[in-house]
């Protein structure tokens, strides 16, 4: 494989792993539904539906130890009411990211290095484990509308080491910060502030983020 191919490959492998995973999913119910329909309507769609609920309980588990954990946290504590919506938007946001946004549609936003500069500060995204820049999509066009430069970076591999991702960091600050003569923000998500953070180490960044 050409050095050219790896790279592509390495930037795309979120995207592959997800397609693939939702390709196989629509193929799978499509196949049950083709099964089981002549024999009973309601099994056919029980079965269609039963992904989507596993996927419920498991949110729904995940959003309990939060609320658990959270407990004796100096904050005002969430109202279960507050949790329950939470939980309820979680379930079609963590939809669209990771079976649309991040997949099929990570690339349809490019980079944004206006020339001549803006004026304004020009921003980095660093997306969290098991994500790609079309996390970031919602946000491209509104920073665009308000001047800010910014680049979305593709953390990948997926399964390497955190100090193997200082170098895209590096690359990003730099275009950012040559687009705009000003030194970036760095806006992370979850694993992404880990990666910020040993950028921060290797490249002696203290000074070069905003």
């Amino acid at each position: 494989m050409q050095s050219n191919e790896l790279h592509h490959w390495h930037i795309t492998m979120i995207a592959r792993l997800q397609r693939g995973f939702v390709v196989f999913l629509l193929l799978a119910e499509a196949a049950w539904l083709a099964w089981q329909w002549p024999q009973s309507p309601v099994r056919a769609l029980q079965g269609a539906l039963l992904p989507w609920a596993l996927f419920a309980v498991v949110m729904a588990v995940e959003f309990a130890v939060m609320h658990r954990t959270n407990r004796a946290d100096p904050a005002p504590r969430a109202a279960l009411a507050q949790v329950l919506a939470a939980w309820w938007a979680e379930l079609w946001v963590a939809t669209v990211v990771f079976c649309w946004r991040q997949p099929f549609r990570h690339q349809s936003v490019p980079d944004w290095l206006p020339t001549p500069p803006t004026g304004q500060r020009g921003v980095v995204l660093v997306h969290g484990f098991m994500c790609n820049r079309g996390l970031w999509l919602p946000w491209l066009a509104p920073l665009r509308a308000r001047g800010h430069a910014h680049v979305a970076v593709n953390l990948e591999p997926v399964m390497g080491s955190i100090d193997a991702y200082v170098a895209t960091l590096e690359d990003a600050v730099q275009r950012v910060t040559a687009a705009t003569g000003m030194a970036p923000v760095l806006l992370c998500h979850s694993m992404g502030g880990l990666a910020a953070r040993a950028w921060l180490r290797a490249c002696s960044g203290d000074g070069r983020v905003h």
